[in-house]
């Protein structure tokens, strides 16, 4: 009752309390960056503390402003459940935000234009302060051929790309309606000069091949051509089987130069995936890096979960195939591609669309006599 009359008289409030737990939740990343990729320290105890309460009592004010049914109740069972066998509080806060989301009717278009801009303050407030010195380039410099790589401040030249993909993902579906030749040319003139300063061939081939797939994306009527319709439903599948088959095949000199030996570290980690978390992960990567979300699930949190998360992603995409909502698909595919190369598909402060996926859910579609998301219309 009482957070009712609250939501009676401060009706913005619900929109402030979100976009407050997403500026913690992106702050939280660049820290991350700045500190511990660029310093290769700990974030500071003062600042921490800040973040991780801020994130906390955030976290809780939206569970607050829920009302809670059958359906809410049960996907913060399965979030809670997930967060206790991954041990990873995020993942509750995928699910909490997922549920406010749609419980409360925040559009989709709020939730990415809240990480759009917030994203762009603290992107573009990283190369100032780098430009100028405040900020200087990681401790550990890196080079390709004779160059010095420039990492704005990221501490990791591969960062800038991996940092910039919300502002990719969320400029896209502002702009999918109206996309034209100046949005091409302005997204591939940020790609090659963040390239032609950090050398990062991966996030430039990744890029440009996310672009070449939002082209495909507008041109093909996906509701009426069967092939688009089953790639693009089976994506995460697809990309997951790519990750699996370039470890096991593409594993030789050519291709891990291209992929900076992504393929043999690859390799390595699909040999200690286990049904639930492999409790030596950790050690395993102060060994081997791992840049990929897929297989990262895998060895990190087990066989049971990631097929969780492919399931709820396949859902996901094509529930929005059956009602022609291309820019989801888009933006969603814009994740999920970079997250053979990265690992990002599980990082709150970067992907949104597993939010927007979760706001998606609900139990009635599979209790009443509704048609299922599976079957044609």
């Amino acid at each position: 009752m009482i957070i009712d009359n609250i939501k009676t008289k401060y009706p913005k409030i619900v929109y402030l309390l979100l976009s407050a737990l997403i500026f913690i939740l992106i702050a939280k990343s660049y820290l991350f960056f700045v500190y511990v990729v660029n310093f290769n320290g700990e974030i500071p105890n003062n600042i921490n503390f800040v973040c991780v309460w801020g994130f906390r009592l955030f976290l809780i004010s939206l569970i607050l402003f829920i009302k809670w049914d059958f359906s809410e109740i049960l996907l913060l069972i399965i979030g809670l459940v997930i967060t206790l066998l991954t041990r990873n509080s995020l993942f509750l806060a995928f699910f909490v935000m997922g549920v406010y989301c749609r419980n409360n009717k925040i559009s989709n278009e709020y939730l990415v234009k809240n990480y759009l801009f917030i994203t762009a303050i603290f992107f573009l407030g990283m190369i100032l302060l780098n430009a100028f010195n405040i900020l200087p380039n990681g401790v550990d410099v890196h080079y390709r051929g004779d160059s010095i790589r420039n990492d704005f401040g990221f501490g990791n030249p591969n960062s800038p790309f991996l940092a910039a993909l919300p502002l990719y993902a969320g400029y896209i579906y502002l702009r999918f309606d109206k996309y034209d030749i100046y949005d091409r040319i302005l997204l591939l003139i940020a790609s090659f000069v963040i390239y032609f300063q950090t050398y990062s061939r991966t996030g430039l081939i990744t890029i440009l091949a996310i672009l070449l797939f939002i082209e495909i994306v507008k041109r093909v009527d996906i509701r009426k051509n069967k092939f688009a319709t089953s790639i693009l439903t089976l994506l995460p599948l697809i990309i997951t089987a790519l990750s699996f088959f370039t470890a096991k095949f593409l594993n030789n000199n050519f291709f891990n130069e291209i992929l900076s030996h992504r393929p043999e570290s690859w390799d390595i980690y699909i040999k200690n995936i286990k049904l639930f978390r492999n409790p030596h992960y950790y050690t395993l990567r102060e060994t081997y890096p791992l840049d990929n979300s897929y297989i990262f699930s895998f060895v990190l949190y087990g066989v049971i979960f990631t097929i969780l998360l492919l399931a709820l992603y396949t859902y996901y995409m094509r529930k929005n195939l059956l009602e022609n909502n291309a820019k989801i698909i888009a933006i969603c595919s814009i994740f999920l591609i970079y997250s053979f190369g990265e690992n990002i598909l599980f990082n709150i402060g970067l992907n949104f669309t597993l939010i927007l996926a979760i706001s998606s859910v609900s139990f009635r579609n599979f209790l009443g006599p509704k048609k299922s998301i599976f079957q044609r219309k």
